[in-house]
């Protein structure tokens, strides 16, 4: 399960750094699932922090969606 959230998580940082289109924005149902993903994951210590950060970025676009 981690190993799958690290590539969703890989794949939003290159979606972040490539930026070409703005077409490529995720529906409220794609954010849902993944911070249900993060929900019913296990971290380390060293991971809470980013996953944390990216939980809120989450939760702050299905409320503006």
């Amino acid at each position: 399960m981690l190993k799958k959230l690290k590539t969703v998580m890989a794949s939003l940082q290159q979606l972040k750094q490539n930026k070409k289109s703005d077409n490529e924005v995720f529906s409220k149902e794609e954010l849902e699932f993944l911070l249900q993903l993060i929900s019913e994951s296990t971290f380390k210590g060293n991971d809470v922090q980013l996953v944390f950060e990216t939980a809120v970025k989450i939760q702050k676009n299905i409320t503006n969606a």
